[in-house]
């Protein structure tokens, strides 16, 4: 399989991050207006890891599954995630930008 990238199977938070790392129900505060949550992060930049993927960007929109218990994040244009309200999130912190680098594993032996 030429040119598949293997991710780790999670989004480990860094140390320097505390408060920057939170769950997902924690982006759904401050009540709803016509079915979208009020959230504090709308229009900051997030990641989140979910299905084998990482999906980063603007936060637009936090609104509640129609059919599952879960918590649907709209990022971006295009990105919708639906993730458990105990999944996390990475919030890049105010001023400052989020990469993402993927390197390979060294060798263990």
């Amino acid at each position: 399989m030429t040119g598949t990238l293997r991710l780790a199977r999670r989004l480990r938070p860094l140390p320097d991050l505390g408060e920057h790392e939170v769950t997902a129900s924690q982006l759904a505060t401050n009540g709803t207006e016509s079915g979208m949550y009020n959230s504090d992060h709308i229009g900051r930049t997030v990641a989140v890891r979910a299905y084998g993927c990482l999906h980063a960007g603007k936060l637009t929109a936090v609104t509640d599954s129609m059919t599952d218990p879960l918590i649907v994040l709209q990022i971006g244009t295009y990105q919708t995630v639906a993730v458990h309200p105990s999944h996390r999130v990475t919030v890049a912190p105010v001023g400052c930008k989020l990469t993402v680098t993927a390197v390979p594993k060294a060798d263990p032996s």
